[in-house]
């Protein structure tokens, strides 16, 4: 990709006012040189099931009521946890004590 970027500027400089073309010279430019644009997507679709495990874990720590102590600024980890302190509309209030 680095040795494309010379030539996607030049084609970016010829076609200056016409986005269809550069998108299509883009493309071609792409298919010649063998690359795809989208295999850096590859890396960051493999973490997302390490994302959504780690999501679950600290759902269910927070449902098993273990977060109560505070860290940094943040007095709880579990936020409000009563239906009363909701719908009171405290938002994010309990995130910033000292506000």
């Amino acid at each position: 990709m680095q040795n494309l970027q010379p030539k996607i500027k030049a084609i970016q400089e010829r076609y200056a006012g016409n986005q269809e073309r550069i998108q299509l010279e883009t493309s071609r430019l792409y298919t010649q040189a063998g690359v795809n644009p989208l295999a850096g997507c590859l890396p960051t679709l493999a973490t997302i099931p390490v994302w959504i495990g780690l999501y679950q874990a600290l759902s269910n720590v927070a449902n098993e009521g273990l977060l109560t102590e505070g860290f940094l600024w943040i007095p709880s980890l579990g936020g409000p946890t009563s239906i009363a302190a909701r719908q009171s509309g405290s938002g994010i209030s309990w995130l910033f004590p000292f506000v």
